[in-house]
């Protein structure tokens, strides 16, 4: 048998967002055996706790360039493209959109992208999740 053990502080309930997670080892060990197919809901909790980890522990990530982003962020630009095609030179960027890109969504984290170099984003394809990486050089 096999067990996992982890530090008491890993335990302990984190609010992310507007949600709360009471155990995050827990949380994740019952999607996983589950069974069931992840879901957008699924996808973006673990997004957000990998975004509140990196700010809790910023030596272990590179927080200063890069950005983790859930999947909400792939719906905005995937309406706005849309819109762009319909609209063509009369298309102006939505309030929303800017706020992800000045930084001012939460699950942005509350900075700027100016100094970003990487960004990760969860997008669904064909039924499976996968994590995109940008590079910007």
């Amino acid at each position: 048998m096999f067990v996992l053990t982890f530090p008491c502080s890993f335990r302990v309930s984190h609010t992310i967002g507007n949600r709360t997670v009471s155990d995050p080892y827990k949380w994740f060990h019952d999607i996983t055996i589950s069974g069931a197919w992840l879901i957008d809901d699924h996808i973006d909790l673990a997004m957000d706790l990998l975004q509140d980890r990196a700010q809790r522990h910023p030596k272990s990530f590179d927080v200063h360039r890069r950005v983790i982003l859930n999947t909400e962020f792939l719906r905005v630009v995937t309406i706005e493209y849309q819109s762009l095609q319909l609209m063509g030179n009369e298309y102006t960027v939505s309030e929303y959109m800017l706020e992800w890109v000045i930084g001012m969504s939460p699950s942005v984290g509350g900075k700027s992208w100016e100094d970003c170099t990487l960004m990760y984003i969860a997008a669904c394809i064909d039924k499976h999740y996968v994590t995109l990486e940008i590079v910007f050089c």
